[in-house]
Protein backbone atom coordinates (compact mmCIF):
# COMPACT_ATOMS: atom_id res chain seq x y z
CA UNK A 1 0.00 0.00 0.00
CA UNK A 2 1.23 3.37 -1.12
CA UNK A 3 0.37 6.56 -1.81
CA UNK A 4 2.03 9.51 -4.49
CA UNK A 5 4.04 11.62 -2.52
CA UNK A 6 5.57 8.92 0.85
CA UNK A 7 9.17 8.21 0.43
CA UNK A 8 10.68 5.35 1.97
CA UNK A 9 10.48 5.35 5.68
CA UNK A 10 12.66 4.40 8.43
CA UNK A 11 11.30 3.31 11.59
CA UNK A 12 12.60 3.93 14.62
CA UNK A 13 12.41 1.34 17.57
CA UNK A 14 14.56 1.85 20.90
CA UNK A 15 14.93 -1.96 21.70
CA UNK A 16 13.83 -4.62 19.85
CA UNK A 17 11.44 -6.62 22.89
CA UNK A 18 8.37 -8.60 21.78
CA UNK A 19 5.44 -6.29 23.13
CA UNK A 20 2.52 -5.22 21.41
CA UNK A 21 4.24 -1.91 20.21
CA UNK A 22 6.87 -3.85 18.25
CA UNK A 23 4.67 -5.98 16.66
CA UNK A 24 2.16 -3.18 15.48
CA UNK A 25 5.24 -1.98 13.82
CA UNK A 26 6.06 -5.01 12.25
CA UNK A 27 2.60 -5.15 10.78
CA UNK A 28 2.57 -1.73 9.70
CA UNK A 29 6.06 -2.22 7.68
CA UNK A 30 4.35 -5.32 6.23
CA UNK A 31 1.01 -3.12 5.23
CA UNK A 32 3.65 -0.50 3.40
CA UNK A 33 5.67 -2.72 2.03
CA UNK A 34 5.65 -0.26 -0.96
CA UNK A 35 7.57 2.24 0.85
CA UNK A 36 10.45 -0.08 1.43
CA UNK A 37 10.53 0.22 4.61
CA UNK A 38 13.73 -0.01 7.36
CA UNK A 39 13.64 -0.28 11.14
CA UNK A 40 16.44 1.61 12.93
CA UNK A 41 17.17 -0.51 16.66
CA UNK A 42 19.76 1.13 18.66
CA UNK A 43 19.14 -1.24 20.86
CA UNK A 44 19.08 -5.11 19.43
CA UNK A 45 16.16 -7.72 20.75
CA UNK A 46 14.42 -10.87 19.86
CA UNK A 47 12.27 -8.96 17.66
CA UNK A 48 14.25 -8.32 15.25
CA UNK A 49 14.47 -11.77 13.88
CA UNK A 50 10.11 -11.56 12.70
CA UNK A 51 11.74 -8.54 10.76
CA UNK A 52 14.54 -9.90 9.16
CA UNK A 53 12.20 -13.08 8.59
CA UNK A 54 9.25 -10.36 6.63
CA UNK A 55 12.30 -8.89 4.69
CA UNK A 56 12.13 -5.72 6.15
CA UNK A 57 16.13 -4.77 6.95
CA UNK A 58 17.34 -3.94 10.80
CA UNK A 59 19.58 -1.02 10.94
CA UNK A 60 21.72 -0.21 13.81
CA UNK A 61 22.82 3.59 15.28
CA UNK A 62 26.31 3.14 13.09
CA UNK A 63 24.27 2.97 9.77
CA UNK A 64 21.99 5.30 10.32
CA UNK A 65 24.07 8.29 11.78
CA UNK A 66 27.54 7.40 10.64
CA UNK A 67 26.57 7.75 7.18
CA UNK A 68 24.20 11.09 7.09
CA UNK A 69 24.06 11.41 3.74
CA UNK A 70 23.14 8.06 2.67
CA UNK A 71 20.34 7.70 4.99
CA UNK A 72 19.42 11.41 4.37
CA UNK A 73 19.37 10.40 0.07
CA UNK A 74 17.32 6.55 0.82
CA UNK A 75 14.69 8.35 3.28
CA UNK A 76 11.85 10.80 3.16
CA UNK A 77 10.59 10.18 6.64
CA UNK A 78 11.84 9.01 9.89
CA UNK A 79 9.15 7.32 12.03
CA UNK A 80 9.58 7.07 16.01
CA UNK A 81 7.87 4.86 18.06
CA UNK A 82 8.26 6.00 21.36
CA UNK A 83 6.80 4.84 24.56
CA UNK A 84 8.13 7.70 26.08
CA UNK A 85 10.13 10.61 24.95
CA UNK A 86 13.02 9.86 22.95
CA UNK A 87 15.00 13.02 22.84
CA UNK A 88 18.04 11.15 20.81
CA UNK A 89 15.37 10.07 18.13
CA UNK A 90 14.36 14.01 17.58
CA UNK A 91 17.69 15.23 17.46
CA UNK A 92 18.86 12.39 15.18
CA UNK A 93 15.84 13.77 12.98
CA UNK A 94 17.15 17.05 12.66
CA UNK A 95 20.59 16.27 12.28
CA UNK A 96 19.89 13.85 9.17
CA UNK A 97 17.58 16.82 7.93
CA UNK A 98 14.65 14.66 6.77
CA UNK A 99 11.12 15.27 8.43
CA UNK A 100 9.95 13.18 10.91
CA UNK A 101 6.74 12.22 12.64
CA UNK A 102 6.13 10.21 16.21
CA UNK A 103 4.17 7.60 17.14
CA UNK A 104 3.17 6.92 21.34
CA UNK A 105 2.18 3.53 21.96
CA UNK A 106 2.09 4.11 26.04
CA UNK A 107 -0.05 6.51 28.42
CA UNK A 108 2.42 8.99 29.11
CA UNK A 109 2.51 12.88 27.97
CA UNK A 110 4.95 13.90 26.56
CA UNK A 111 6.91 17.72 25.93
CA UNK A 112 5.97 20.03 22.66
CA UNK A 113 8.00 18.26 19.73
CA UNK A 114 8.35 19.50 17.00
CA UNK A 115 7.20 17.15 14.69
CA UNK A 116 3.27 15.48 14.47
CA UNK A 117 2.33 13.36 16.92
CA UNK A 118 -0.12 10.19 16.55
CA UNK A 119 -1.30 8.44 19.68
CA UNK A 120 -3.00 5.08 19.34
CA UNK A 121 -5.48 6.29 22.21
CA UNK A 122 -8.22 9.07 22.43
CA UNK A 123 -7.28 9.40 26.76
CA UNK A 124 -3.58 9.38 25.53
CA UNK A 125 -3.93 12.28 23.02
CA UNK A 126 -5.92 14.40 25.81
CA UNK A 127 -2.76 14.29 27.95
CA UNK A 128 -0.23 16.10 25.71
CA UNK A 129 1.00 19.05 25.52
CA UNK A 130 -1.47 21.98 23.96
CA UNK A 131 1.45 23.15 21.50
CA UNK A 132 1.59 19.21 20.14
CA UNK A 133 -0.31 18.30 16.59
CA UNK A 134 -2.19 15.40 17.58
CA UNK A 135 -4.00 13.07 15.35
CA UNK A 136 -5.50 9.55 16.93
CA UNK A 137 -4.92 6.48 14.89
CA UNK A 138 -5.52 3.37 16.51
CA UNK A 139 -3.85 0.00 16.90
CA UNK A 140 -4.49 -2.64 14.44
CA UNK A 141 -5.15 -6.26 13.69
CA UNK A 142 -3.94 -8.25 10.87
CA UNK A 143 -7.18 -10.06 10.06
CA UNK A 144 -5.40 -12.43 7.62
CA UNK A 145 -2.95 -13.67 10.00
CA UNK A 146 -5.85 -13.98 13.10
CA UNK A 147 -8.36 -15.01 11.84
CA UNK A 148 -11.21 -17.68 13.22
CA UNK A 149 -10.99 -21.47 12.87
CA UNK A 150 -13.90 -24.02 12.84
CA UNK A 151 -13.87 -25.32 16.63
CA UNK A 152 -12.41 -28.83 17.21
CA UNK A 153 -14.37 -30.77 19.64
CA UNK A 154 -13.00 -30.46 23.14
CA UNK A 155 -14.11 -31.98 26.54
CA UNK A 156 -13.03 -28.52 27.98
CA UNK A 157 -13.74 -24.81 27.57
CA UNK A 158 -10.19 -22.79 26.96
CA UNK A 159 -10.02 -19.85 28.63
CA UNK A 160 -6.90 -17.57 27.73
CA UNK A 161 -4.79 -14.89 28.91
CA UNK A 162 -1.75 -13.00 26.19
CA UNK A 163 0.11 -10.52 27.83
CA UNK A 164 3.06 -9.66 30.03
CA UNK A 165 2.44 -10.22 33.43
CA UNK A 166 2.79 -6.57 34.52
CA UNK A 167 -0.12 -5.91 32.09
CA UNK A 168 -2.52 -7.32 34.02
CA UNK A 169 -3.93 -7.46 38.00
CA UNK A 170 -2.82 -9.63 40.51
CA UNK A 171 -6.33 -10.39 41.88
CA UNK A 172 -6.86 -11.82 37.93
CA UNK A 173 -5.55 -15.88 39.15
CA UNK A 174 -7.93 -15.38 42.35
CA UNK A 175 -11.19 -14.62 40.18
CA UNK A 176 -9.76 -17.24 37.81
CA UNK A 177 -9.71 -20.19 40.89
CA UNK A 178 -13.30 -19.19 41.91
CA UNK A 179 -14.66 -20.05 37.75
CA UNK A 180 -12.24 -23.10 37.88
CA UNK A 181 -13.54 -24.26 41.17
CA UNK A 182 -17.14 -24.21 39.78
CA UNK A 183 -16.67 -25.27 36.64
CA UNK A 184 -14.71 -28.58 36.41
CA UNK A 185 -15.14 -28.36 32.58
CA UNK A 186 -13.16 -25.26 32.69
CA UNK A 187 -9.26 -24.74 32.30
CA UNK A 188 -6.82 -21.81 32.02
CA UNK A 189 -3.93 -21.01 29.71
CA UNK A 190 -2.07 -18.15 30.66
CA UNK A 191 0.46 -16.84 27.89
CA UNK A 192 3.38 -14.49 28.08
CA UNK A 193 4.07 -15.94 31.45
CA UNK A 194 6.56 -18.90 33.14
CA UNK A 195 4.43 -20.53 36.27
CA UNK A 196 3.82 -23.85 37.83
CA UNK A 197 1.31 -25.23 35.63
CA UNK A 198 -1.29 -28.10 37.14
CA UNK A 199 -3.68 -30.03 35.54
CA UNK A 200 -5.75 -26.79 34.58
CA UNK A 201 -3.71 -23.88 34.39
CA UNK A 202 -0.83 -24.15 32.16
CA UNK A 203 1.12 -21.46 32.12
CA UNK A 204 2.80 -20.98 28.51
CA UNK A 205 5.83 -18.37 28.95
CA UNK A 206 6.57 -16.63 25.97
CA UNK A 207 5.43 -17.76 22.06
CA UNK A 208 5.71 -16.71 19.20
CA UNK A 209 2.59 -19.01 18.53
CA UNK A 210 0.02 -16.75 19.85
CA UNK A 211 -1.80 -17.30 16.53
CA UNK A 212 -2.01 -20.56 16.51
CA UNK A 213 -2.79 -20.63 20.47
CA UNK A 214 -5.80 -18.33 19.89
CA UNK A 215 -7.42 -21.11 18.05
CA UNK A 216 -7.84 -22.87 20.36
CA UNK A 217 -9.29 -20.48 23.04
CA UNK A 218 -12.96 -20.27 23.88
CA UNK A 219 -12.96 -17.45 26.02
CA UNK A 220 -10.04 -14.48 26.28
CA UNK A 221 -9.71 -13.14 30.02
CA UNK A 222 -7.55 -10.36 31.03
CA UNK A 223 -7.62 -7.72 33.63
CA UNK A 224 -5.70 -4.71 32.57
CA UNK A 225 -4.80 -1.59 34.86
CA UNK A 226 -7.08 1.91 34.94
CA UNK A 227 -3.51 3.78 34.67
CA UNK A 228 -1.49 1.28 32.08
CA UNK A 229 -1.55 0.91 28.40
CA UNK A 230 -2.79 2.96 25.67
CA UNK A 231 -4.58 0.38 23.62
CA UNK A 232 -3.77 -2.53 23.75
CA UNK A 233 -2.89 -4.94 20.88
CA UNK A 234 -3.59 -8.63 22.24
CA UNK A 235 -7.32 -7.49 22.83
CA UNK A 236 -7.53 -6.97 19.35
CA UNK A 237 -5.56 -10.04 18.21
CA UNK A 238 -8.38 -12.18 20.41
CA UNK A 239 -11.02 -10.51 18.62
CA UNK A 240 -10.08 -11.10 15.15
CA UNK A 241 -10.12 -14.74 15.81
CA UNK A 242 -13.40 -15.10 16.75
CA UNK A 243 -13.34 -15.10 20.56
CA UNK A 244 -15.27 -13.50 23.22
CA UNK A 245 -13.26 -11.34 25.93
CA UNK A 246 -14.37 -10.55 29.22
CA UNK A 247 -12.28 -7.68 30.40
CA UNK A 248 -11.79 -5.02 32.88
CA UNK A 249 -13.70 -1.96 31.88
CA UNK A 250 -10.30 0.74 31.26
CA UNK A 251 -9.59 2.96 28.78
CA UNK A 252 -6.63 0.36 27.16
CA UNK A 253 -9.49 -1.84 25.92
CA UNK A 254 -12.58 0.49 26.07
CA UNK A 255 -12.23 1.80 22.36
CA UNK A 256 -11.88 -1.75 21.18
CA UNK A 257 -14.45 -3.67 23.49
CA UNK A 258 -18.24 -2.62 22.99
CA UNK A 259 -19.87 -4.19 26.21
CA UNK A 260 -22.72 -7.30 25.06
CA UNK A 261 -21.87 -6.15 21.38
CA UNK A 262 -18.63 -8.08 21.03
CA UNK A 263 -17.50 -8.91 24.65
CA UNK A 264 -17.84 -8.19 28.19
CA UNK A 265 -16.55 -5.04 30.50
CA UNK A 266 -16.16 -5.36 34.18
CA UNK A 267 -14.81 -3.07 36.63
CA UNK A 268 -12.02 -2.83 37.65
CA UNK A 269 -11.16 -4.47 40.85
CA UNK A 270 -14.40 -6.76 41.21
CA UNK A 271 -13.47 -9.88 41.30
CA UNK A 272 -16.48 -11.56 41.74
CA UNK A 273 -18.19 -9.87 38.98
CA UNK A 274 -15.05 -10.74 36.64
CA UNK A 275 -15.57 -14.47 37.77
CA UNK A 276 -19.52 -13.96 37.10
CA UNK A 277 -18.51 -12.89 33.71
CA UNK A 278 -16.46 -15.95 32.75
CA UNK A 279 -19.30 -18.03 34.21
CA UNK A 280 -21.64 -16.39 32.05
CA UNK A 281 -19.78 -17.37 28.69
CA UNK A 282 -18.62 -20.86 29.90
CA UNK A 283 -22.63 -21.20 30.90
CA UNK A 284 -24.26 -19.67 27.45
CA UNK A 285 -22.82 -20.77 24.28
CA UNK A 286 -25.38 -19.34 22.63
CA UNK A 287 -24.05 -15.53 24.08
CA UNK A 288 -20.54 -17.09 23.47
CA UNK A 289 -21.03 -17.83 19.77
CA UNK A 290 -22.74 -14.02 19.04
CA UNK A 291 -19.98 -12.18 20.99
CA UNK A 292 -17.28 -14.33 18.65
CA UNK A 293 -19.04 -13.48 15.55
CA UNK A 294 -19.44 -9.84 16.44
CA UNK A 295 -15.58 -9.24 17.81
CA UNK A 296 -14.71 -10.42 14.09
CA UNK A 297 -16.72 -8.28 12.69
CA UNK A 298 -15.51 -5.42 15.05
CA UNK A 299 -11.69 -6.13 14.17
CA UNK A 300 -12.69 -6.17 10.36
CA UNK A 301 -14.52 -3.00 10.34
CA UNK A 302 -12.64 -0.79 13.15
CA UNK A 303 -9.36 -2.07 13.16
CA UNK A 304 -8.49 -4.00 10.05
CA UNK A 305 -4.43 -3.09 9.20
CA UNK A 306 -5.38 -2.20 5.83
CA UNK A 307 -7.56 0.78 7.18
CA UNK A 308 -5.08 1.86 9.45
CA UNK A 309 -2.50 1.61 7.35
CA UNK A 310 -3.98 4.06 5.12
CA UNK A 311 -4.29 6.66 8.13
CA UNK A 312 -0.81 6.23 8.92
CA UNK A 313 0.03 6.57 5.05
CA UNK A 314 -1.68 10.30 5.03
CA UNK A 315 -0.02 11.19 7.64
CA UNK A 316 2.93 10.15 6.30
CA UNK A 317 2.26 12.10 3.11
CA UNK A 318 0.68 15.61 5.60
CA UNK A 319 4.44 15.22 7.16
CA UNK A 320 6.93 15.25 4.06
CA UNK A 321 4.91 18.40 2.33
CA UNK A 322 4.56 20.22 5.13
CA UNK A 323 6.72 23.90 5.00
CA UNK A 324 9.35 23.80 6.83
CA UNK A 325 8.96 25.48 9.93
CA UNK A 326 9.83 29.05 10.24
CA UNK A 327 13.56 30.01 12.41
CA UNK A 328 11.49 31.46 15.10
CA UNK A 329 9.57 28.97 15.66
CA UNK A 330 12.52 26.69 15.60
CA UNK A 331 13.98 28.45 18.27
CA UNK A 332 10.96 28.36 20.24
CA UNK A 333 10.46 24.69 20.09
CA UNK A 334 14.19 24.18 20.97
CA UNK A 335 13.79 26.82 23.90
CA UNK A 336 10.78 24.87 24.92
CA UNK A 337 12.51 21.58 24.57
CA UNK A 338 15.25 22.25 26.71
CA UNK A 339 12.82 23.95 29.23
CA UNK A 340 10.88 20.44 29.12
CA UNK A 341 13.95 18.89 29.48
CA UNK A 342 14.97 20.37 32.63
CA UNK A 343 11.31 19.62 34.14
CA UNK A 344 11.99 16.18 33.61
CA UNK A 345 15.11 16.06 35.35
CA UNK A 346 13.27 18.26 38.12
CA UNK A 347 10.43 15.51 38.08
CA UNK A 348 13.26 12.56 38.22
CA UNK A 349 15.01 14.35 41.36
CA UNK A 350 11.48 14.75 43.27
CA UNK A 351 11.05 11.05 43.10
CA UNK A 352 14.58 10.20 44.43
CA UNK A 353 14.23 12.35 47.17
CA UNK A 354 11.29 10.38 47.42
CA UNK A 355 12.57 7.31 47.43
CA UNK A 356 14.75 8.84 49.91
CA UNK A 357 12.62 9.97 52.35
CA UNK A 358 10.59 6.29 52.03
CA UNK A 359 13.56 4.36 52.66
CA UNK A 360 15.31 6.34 55.43
CA UNK A 361 12.75 4.70 57.90
CA UNK A 362 12.74 1.48 56.58
CA UNK A 363 14.78 -2.27 56.80
CA UNK A 364 16.89 -1.47 54.42
CA UNK A 365 18.03 1.86 55.74
CA UNK A 366 21.98 2.38 55.51
CA UNK A 367 22.03 -0.25 53.32
CA UNK A 368 21.64 0.38 49.72
CA UNK A 369 23.67 2.60 47.98
CA UNK A 370 24.13 4.79 44.39
CA UNK A 371 25.72 3.08 41.11
CA UNK A 372 25.47 3.42 37.55
CA UNK A 373 24.70 6.80 36.32
CA UNK A 374 23.44 8.21 38.76
CA UNK A 375 27.15 7.82 40.76
CA UNK A 376 28.32 9.23 37.36
CA UNK A 377 26.57 12.24 37.71
CA UNK A 378 26.73 13.32 41.42
CA UNK A 379 30.77 12.33 41.15
CA UNK A 380 31.10 13.65 37.18
CA UNK A 381 29.27 17.25 37.34
CA UNK A 382 27.15 17.06 40.81
CA UNK A 383 23.65 16.67 39.11
CA UNK A 384 21.85 13.96 37.15
CA UNK A 385 23.05 13.29 33.35
CA UNK A 386 20.52 14.68 31.14
CA UNK A 387 20.36 11.88 29.35
CA UNK A 388 19.68 9.41 31.81
CA UNK A 389 17.36 11.16 33.94
CA UNK A 390 14.67 7.99 33.78
CA UNK A 391 16.72 5.61 35.42
CA UNK A 392 18.03 4.90 38.85
CA UNK A 393 20.49 2.31 39.70
CA UNK A 394 20.95 1.20 43.43
CA UNK A 395 23.00 -1.99 44.73
CA UNK A 396 22.40 -4.09 47.84
CA UNK A 397 23.89 -7.35 49.39
CA UNK A 398 22.47 -10.68 49.11
CA UNK A 399 22.39 -11.01 52.75
CA UNK A 400 19.64 -7.82 53.24
CA UNK A 401 17.16 -9.67 50.64
CA UNK A 402 14.55 -9.95 53.83
CA UNK A 403 15.37 -6.59 54.62
CA UNK A 404 14.44 -5.75 51.14
CA UNK A 405 11.42 -7.51 50.59
CA UNK A 406 9.60 -5.84 53.62
CA UNK A 407 10.38 -2.65 52.12
CA UNK A 408 8.65 -3.42 49.13
CA UNK A 409 5.28 -2.21 50.59
CA UNK A 410 6.47 0.56 51.85
CA UNK A 411 7.88 1.46 47.95
CA UNK A 412 4.79 0.13 46.72
CA UNK A 413 2.60 2.38 49.20
CA UNK A 414 4.97 5.58 47.76
CA UNK A 415 3.93 5.40 44.18
CA UNK A 416 6.55 3.34 43.23
CA UNK A 417 4.80 0.85 41.33
CA UNK A 418 6.53 -2.91 41.30
CA UNK A 419 7.36 -4.09 38.09
CA UNK A 420 9.15 -6.93 37.44
CA UNK A 421 12.42 -9.23 38.56
CA UNK A 422 14.85 -10.82 36.62
CA UNK A 423 15.83 -14.51 37.57
CA UNK A 424 19.23 -15.85 36.88
CA UNK A 425 20.22 -19.35 35.77
CA UNK A 426 20.38 -20.33 39.36
CA UNK A 427 16.89 -19.64 40.41
CA UNK A 428 17.75 -16.28 42.08
CA UNK A 429 16.01 -13.25 41.82
CA UNK A 430 19.02 -10.80 41.10
CA UNK A 431 17.19 -7.73 39.95
CA UNK A 432 13.54 -5.56 41.24
CA UNK A 433 12.84 -2.90 39.22
CA UNK A 434 9.83 -0.29 40.43
CA UNK A 435 8.14 1.90 38.02
CA UNK A 436 6.84 5.42 39.17
CA UNK A 437 5.75 8.49 36.57
CA UNK A 438 7.50 6.75 33.74
CA UNK A 439 10.93 6.44 35.36
CA UNK A 440 12.95 3.31 36.90
CA UNK A 441 14.51 2.58 40.00
CA UNK A 442 16.58 -0.60 39.94
CA UNK A 443 17.96 -2.50 43.23
CA UNK A 444 20.59 -5.28 42.22
CA UNK A 445 21.94 -7.72 44.52
CA UNK A 446 25.49 -8.33 45.42
CA UNK A 447 27.30 -11.09 46.22
CA UNK A 448 30.86 -11.38 48.03
CA UNK A 449 33.17 -13.30 45.71
CA UNK A 450 36.69 -13.54 47.44
CA UNK A 451 38.03 -9.77 47.43
CA UNK A 452 35.47 -9.20 44.66
CA UNK A 453 31.70 -8.44 44.38
CA UNK A 454 29.58 -9.80 42.08
CA UNK A 455 25.97 -9.00 40.60
CA UNK A 456 24.42 -10.43 37.13
CA UNK A 457 22.09 -8.45 34.94
CA UNK A 458 20.38 -8.55 32.07
CA UNK A 459 20.68 -8.44 28.61
CA UNK A 460 20.74 -9.28 25.08
CA UNK A 461 23.34 -10.78 22.65
CA UNK A 462 24.45 -8.62 19.88
CA UNK A 463 23.74 -10.75 17.35
CA UNK A 464 21.11 -8.90 14.69
CA UNK A 465 19.23 -11.79 12.95
CA UNK A 466 19.02 -13.64 16.07
CA UNK A 467 19.79 -11.75 19.04
CA UNK A 468 19.17 -13.78 22.39
CA UNK A 469 18.57 -13.03 26.13
CA UNK A 470 22.30 -13.12 28.31
CA UNK A 471 23.00 -12.78 31.90
CA UNK A 472 26.37 -10.77 32.87
CA UNK A 473 28.06 -11.13 35.50
CA UNK A 474 30.14 -8.72 36.82
CA UNK A 475 32.77 -8.46 39.21
CA UNK A 476 34.44 -5.36 40.62
CA UNK A 477 37.08 -4.76 43.67
CA UNK A 478 35.33 -5.21 47.16
CA UNK A 479 34.29 -1.74 48.58
CA UNK A 480 32.96 -0.16 51.86
CA UNK A 481 30.33 2.72 51.71
CA UNK A 482 30.73 5.99 52.91
CA UNK A 483 28.08 9.05 52.92
CA UNK A 484 27.61 11.36 49.97
CA UNK A 485 25.31 14.81 49.56
CA UNK A 486 23.31 14.72 46.79
CA UNK A 487 19.94 16.34 46.29
CA UNK A 488 19.45 17.66 49.64
CA UNK A 489 19.62 14.01 50.93
CA UNK A 490 22.51 11.97 52.07
CA UNK A 491 23.25 8.66 50.46
CA UNK A 492 25.95 6.17 50.36
CA UNK A 493 27.93 5.16 47.90
CA UNK A 494 31.16 3.20 47.27
CA UNK A 495 33.88 4.46 49.32
CA UNK A 496 36.41 4.53 46.81
CA UNK A 497 33.72 6.18 44.20
CA UNK A 498 36.65 7.08 41.64
CA UNK A 499 38.14 3.47 41.79
CA UNK A 500 34.63 1.85 41.59
CA UNK A 501 33.86 4.05 38.58
CA UNK A 502 36.97 3.46 36.58
CA UNK A 503 36.94 -0.49 37.33
CA UNK A 504 33.45 -0.06 35.18
CA UNK A 505 33.43 2.19 33.04
CA UNK A 506 36.76 3.08 32.21
CA UNK A 507 37.33 7.08 31.56
CA UNK A 508 34.21 7.46 33.24
CA UNK A 509 34.76 11.35 33.14
CA UNK A 510 33.78 11.16 29.16
CA UNK A 511 30.42 11.07 28.26
CA UNK A 512 29.16 8.34 26.96
CA UNK A 513 24.93 8.23 25.82
CA UNK A 514 25.32 5.18 24.24
CA UNK A 515 27.62 3.04 26.59
CA UNK A 516 26.94 -0.24 25.82
CA UNK A 517 27.39 -3.38 28.89
CA UNK A 518 28.29 -6.11 26.65
CA UNK A 519 30.92 -4.46 24.58
CA UNK A 520 31.79 -0.82 27.26
CA UNK A 521 31.88 -2.71 30.57
CA UNK A 522 35.11 -3.21 32.50
CA UNK A 523 33.32 -5.22 34.88
CA UNK A 524 31.78 -7.90 33.24
CA UNK A 525 33.60 -11.37 33.78
CA UNK A 526 31.28 -13.94 32.09
CA UNK A 527 28.35 -13.88 30.07
CA UNK A 528 26.00 -17.20 29.48
CA UNK A 529 22.81 -17.79 27.80
CA UNK A 530 20.45 -16.86 30.25
CA UNK A 531 18.19 -19.70 30.11
CA UNK A 532 15.82 -18.79 32.57
CA UNK A 533 15.56 -15.58 30.49
CA UNK A 534 12.79 -14.36 32.88
CA UNK A 535 10.74 -10.95 34.09
CA UNK A 536 8.12 -12.09 36.12
CA UNK A 537 5.70 -9.95 38.19
CA UNK A 538 5.84 -9.33 41.48
CA UNK A 539 3.73 -8.03 43.94
CA UNK A 540 3.71 -5.24 47.35
CA UNK A 541 4.32 -8.79 48.87
CA UNK A 542 7.95 -9.29 46.67
CA UNK A 543 5.74 -12.62 45.40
Amino acid sequence: MSLPGCGRVLHFLSWGARSGAEHMVLNLCKATRDLEPAVWFPRPGPVMQEFCSAGIPCLDTVSVLGQPDKTRGGFSLLHIHCGTYEPAAHRAARRLGIPSIATLHSHVSLPELDCPLICVAPHTAAIQDALNRVRVIPNAVDTAEFSPVPPAPRDRIVIMRVCRPDRCAPWFLEAMDLVLDRHTNAELWIVGEDGPSSERVRFLGPRADVRDLLRRADIFAYAPFPDRGSHDLCVLEAMATGIPAVVTDVPAVRQSVQHLEDGLLVPFGDIEAFAAAVERLIQDSALRAELARNARASAETRFSLDRVAADYLRAYRDAIEAPPPLPADMIRRRVRGAVAGRLRVAGFERELVLLNDTLAHSPLAGRYWIIGGLLIGWARQGSILPHDCQDADFGLLDEDRDRFLATIPLLSAAGFAPFARYIDNRDVPVEYSFMKQGMRFDFFFHEPAGDKLRSTFFGFSPAHNHPEPIELICEVPRYGLSPMEFLGCTWLKPDDHEGFLTAEYGNWRVANPAFDHRSDDHSVVLINWWNNALRTEFSDQGI
